[in-house]
């Protein structure tokens, strides 16, 4: 099977999505891992999910089925491997401890998340787990002002981890729910725009650098995948945006948005995710939540009322200065870009994601934070 040509047409539908109806499934999202090879992730009429993987090459293809065995299924006409309950040739035990728990993120042969009674779970390659924990016990450290998850164990041979469940709602269901007063919603922004505060202040020795250039890397990286597969239209390069300016170096999430801010007990917000902690610019952190909330009120998820509400009330909470707005204006236009990219993976988004590049590429005038 061939891959897609470099300048498909943003019609075209890439050559994954047939496998779906004929498995009684829809697409839900993937992720780009190359040219030749994409992770999936399909939904089921019951609303579960059923994760998979598609391969440009038929060999591979049949190479992944043979060696991942269990429920794993193919369609060889798509280029499609179907891994229904948990079925991984590298996440070993994953089938096993999903009839266990709850299985609420499932990425083939690199990570899944399962809800369990005891907690969280997070299952990767078991020689990866090393990595994790060390991650997780060096961000659980830094993130002054939030409630994190606490690690309760973990298990060398299954590359398990265990955490505790952060109380509340997150900001994203608080938002989209049509029975939260604006006065609950305004209170719980205030009140995570105040802790970012506090996690910017911290110290970020012993956490990994990521630059203004990084960021704008990451950008055109998943647009590039999105250009190749024919799911957004190539834009001239002089359209691009430029790196951001870069601004001075602090403790950030590095990936923060309205799903991994929880409204928490009556001590802090709470805040998942913590991988991504980092030492850059806190302009990051303020314009890709910001431009999570345009995007939020563009799915219809969130009135523009609401969107504003929020939006308001985080800034008045982190009490950012000028400079760090007006960099996040630049840094606005690389998380739009991004965003484009990934939503343009998921089918129920494609006019969206057009209309998010669309944003992304044009002239910035003025500066200041997303609007």
């Amino acid at each position: 099977m061939t891959h897609p040509p470099t300048d498909a047409p943003a019609t075209a539908p890439p050559p994954w999505t047939a496998a779906g109806p004929r498995a009684g499934l829809r697409l839900g999202r993937a992720w780009p891992r190359s040219e030749r090879h994409v992770l999936l992730e399909w939904r089921r009429p019951d609303g579960g999910t059923v994760a998979g993987q598609w391969f440009a090459d038929r060999a591979e293809l049949l190479d992944a089925l043979g060696a991942t065995g269990g429920a794993a299924s193919a369609d060889t006409s798509a280029g499609v491997l179907l891994q229904p309950g948990g079925a991984d040739r590298r996440l070993r035990r994953l089938a096993e401890l999903a009839r266990t728990g709850e299985l609420l993120v499932h990425r083939p042969e690199r990570r899944a998340v399962l809800r369990t009674a005891g907690g969280y779970l997070k299952a990767v390659r078991p020689s990866r787990l090393a990595d994790l924990l060390a991650r997780t016990e060096r961000a659980a450290g830094h993130a002054a002002g939030f409630t994190v998850p606490v690690r309760l164990g973990h298990d060398e041979r299954l590359g398990t981890a265990l955490f505790s469940t952060v109380p509340g709602r997150t900001l994203f269901a608080l938002g989209a729910d049509p029975a939260t007063a604006p006065g609950d919603l305004a209170r719980a922004w205030l009140r995570a725009g105040r802790a970012l505060a506090a996690l910017h202040a911290a110290p970020a020795e012993g956490l990994p650098a990521h630059t203004a250039a990084d960021e704008h890397a990451v950008a055109l990286r998943w647009a590039g995948h999105a250009w190749r597969f024919g799911l957004l239209p190539r834009p001239d390069p002089a359209s691009l945006p430029a790196a951001p300016e870069p601004g001075p170096v602090r403790l950030i999430h590095r990936d923060l948005h309205d799903k991994q801010l929880l409204t928490g007990d009556a001590a802090a917000p709470g805040l998942v995710d913590l991988d991504t902690l980092a030492a850059g610019d806190p302009a990051l952190d303020v314009a890709n939540l910001l431009v999570h909330l345009e995007l939020r009120a563009a799915q219809g998820l969130l009135t523009g009322g609401r969107a504003e509400l929020a939006r308001t009330a985080f800034l008045g909470g982190l009490a950012p200065d000028e400079a760090t707005l007006a960099r996040a204006g630049g840094y606005a236009a690389a998380t739009r870009l991004r965003l484009a990219a990934v939503y343009a993976f998921r089918p129920r988004w494609c006019a969206l994601a057009r209309r998010l590049q669309a944003e992304a590429l044009r002239p910035m005038g003025g500066g200041g934070a997303p609007a």
